[in-house]
């Protein structure tokens, strides 16, 4: 047998011995798939896998209270609280999560709830709910809304995205006041139209004297809310506009330590505060008064030469040194003030103010006074003979007072008490005058008359 052929026959054995291996590797694997299968239970139709965390639904119901809710809102800012208006998860007492967000944008934003749901009815129901502040400290309070629906809930988001302030006005005043005069010019405009600003600005600019916005602004900032809140509720029940009520309203405010207050009732009343005001009421507005101005230069001025009593005097000149950058003296000394700072004064005698009789009025066409002179004798001179003594009688004019023309009495205006019924063209029709001139000349800015107050009646 040749090497070749033997080659061939150890080859083909091979062959066979791999095709047998394969084909019982095959057969073992089916049996082994088989009885695997066979031992396993039957598979269920719709088989339970466990279930994304992602994919699966939030708990109907946090395991927290409302009050951690409320103490995790509370820390929010508006616009995070606003993202949770569209939340429905129930808390505690069948109280969403919206809910407990709305009631915090109420009372710890001062979100304007009632201009949010203009339109739609008031929420009626309204309950309080106490949680715990924390650890040692008062249990809190806060008002929730139980009866809002989907509609009032999409209605306050629109207001909330549309509106730049939805605030109400104490939520602006607090923020005026919070930035302590670097505000941004939409919030102070956002302000001039509440209810309350209006109301004090038709009080200032009720007399002769114009006061700005920013002005009053700054008058009412240096106040507090609940002073303010007071004065309107005060106002719509007496619609007091009289000066009297001005003048008390401003010093108010002068009391609480308001230096734009003394500013603005110089301006508006300067003459009844340096007349007028009692030295406690004068020593409180010197007090504050630390900014010189024109008006307060000149009201520190005429009380140093007022006749009050030696603490206006003392305050009035120390206001003097201070605005002329000039040291206070340890020791007050009136006659140093008045010639450092009024020196003709100083130099004056002081005069009792007291009122003199008039002297009596001569007739109108004088007639000359013939007054009786004595003529000494006269001597004789150059040989001239000398005359006897004599009297002489010598006619002298004696001048005489001009009398002055006495001015044509001025005719003055008339005061009309407002009756019911009565309107600006009926009153004008009655004195026959210009509507528009009356209107100018009460300063009138609306033509709403108010039975009980009195108008000027300008004389024609």
């Amino acid at each position: 047998m040749s090497k070749t052929k033997r080659y061939s026959n150890h080859i083909r054995r091979l062959s066979q011995f791999l095709i047998l291996s394969f084909a019982l590797n095959i057969g073992l694997s089916a049996l082994f798939i088989y009885w695997f299968i066979k031992e396993r239970p039957p598979t269920p139709y719709c088989e339970l896998k466990p279930a994304d965390h992602h994919s699966q639904q939030p708990p109907l119901a946090l395991d927290k209270s409302n009050g951690d809710i409320i103490r995790h809102f509370k820390k929010m800012s508006l616009q995070q609280l606003l993202t949770k208006l569209g939340n429905n998860q129930l808390v505690e007492n069948g109280y969403t999560q919206r809910d407990l967000a709305i009631a915090c944008l109420v009372n710890f934003h001062y979100f304007d709830l009632s201009k949010a749901l203009l339109g739609l009815p008031q929420p009626m129901q309204r309950r309080t709910i106490l949680y715990e502040e924390g650890a040692g400290k008062r249990d809190g309070k806060i008002d929730v809304y139980p009866g809002l629906t989907d509609v009032h809930y999409q209605s306050i988001m629109r207001y909330a995205l549309s509106e730049q302030w939805p605030l109400t006005s104490q939520g602006l005043f607090l923020l005026l006041q919070k930035a302590k005069g670097k505000h941004l010019a939409s919030l102070a405009d956002a302000f001039y139209l509440s209810q309350e600003f209006l109301t004090v600005e038709m009080l200032i600019n009720r007399g002769e004297e114009t006061i700005g916005k920013d002005e009053l602004l700054k008058v009412l900032i240096q106040g507090n809310w609940q002073a303010l809140a007071d004065f309107l509720q005060q106002q719509k029940i007496s619609q007091d506009l009289s000066p009297s009520r001005r003048q008390r309203l401003l010093l108010e405010y002068v009391q609480a330590g308001s230096d734009a207050a003394a500013q603005v009732i110089l301006k508006t009343d300067g003459i009844f505060a340096l007349k007028k005001l009692n030295d406690a009421h004068v020593l409180e507005i010197l007090q504050v008064l630390t900014e010189k101005t024109p008006q307060a230069e000149r009201f520190a001025l005429a009380l140093l030469t007022s006749p009050r009593s030696d603490a206006v005097w003392e305050l009035a000149a120390f206001r003097l040194y201070d605005y002329a950058g000039e040291p206070r003296p340890t020791k007050y000394n009136h006659h140093l003030a008045l010639s450092r700072f009024i020196p003709q004064k100083n130099m004056m005698p002081e005069i009792v103010e007291k009122e003199e009789p008039k002297p009596p009025v001569p007739p109108a066409n004088p007639s000359p006074v013939t007054q009786m002179i004595q003529v000494p004798p006269t001597r004789q001179v150059n040989n001239v003979p000398k005359e006897a003594s004599k009297r002489t009688n010598v006619p002298k004019e004696v001048p005489t007072r001009q009398v002055k023309p006495q001015p044509l009495p001025v005719k003055q205006n008339r005061v009309y008490t407002i009756q019911e019924g009565d309107t600006l063209w009926k009153i004008a029709g009655r004195f026959k005058i210009n509507v528009e001139l009356l209107k100018k000349h009460n300063r009138l800015k609306s033509d709403y008359l108010k039975p009980g107050e009195t108008l000027q009646i300008p004389s024609q």
